[in-house]
């Protein structure tokens, strides 16, 4: 695993917005590359400390074969977010659905370690 480069942690330790995006389609529901671009550049413009690509429940099929969308999805979004960053000159955090969920696992088990250090 790749660790997170110090301004990074530093940003995610200070505490920042990290808004779920939503996936851009078009109107005959296909991927939409520049609204997906678009949205990422609001996000950075708007302040978002980071942006989660992929999260939503309604997106997972984007990772069946056949649709194959997922890193079309991310590739789009971190290229406009990582542009957008460097030209606002900060950082941006970039999750995806594992490292979300990963980070999910590691908040449960604390959850689960305060309760049990409550009842003993």
């Amino acid at each position: 695993m790749t660790p997170i480069p110090p301004e990074k942690l530093k940003l995610l330790r200070k505490g920042c917005v990290i808004p779920a995006v939503p996936l851009a389609l078009d109107n005959d529901r296909k991927f939409d590359v520049d609204s997906q671009q678009r949205l990422m550049r609001y996000y950075v413009d708007a302040g978002a400390g980071g942006v989660a690509v992929g999260m939503h429940f309604t997106q997972f099929e984007i990772r069946n074969p056949g649709i194959d969308l997922f890193e079309p999805v991310l590739a789009a979004s971190a290229e406009a977010a990582d542009a957008q960053a460097a030209k606002a000159g900060r950082p941006i955090l970039k999750w995806g659905l594992l490292v979300c969920l990963s980070l999910f696992a590691i908040a449960l088990l604390a959850v689960w370690i305060y309760w049990q250090s409550l009842y003993r």
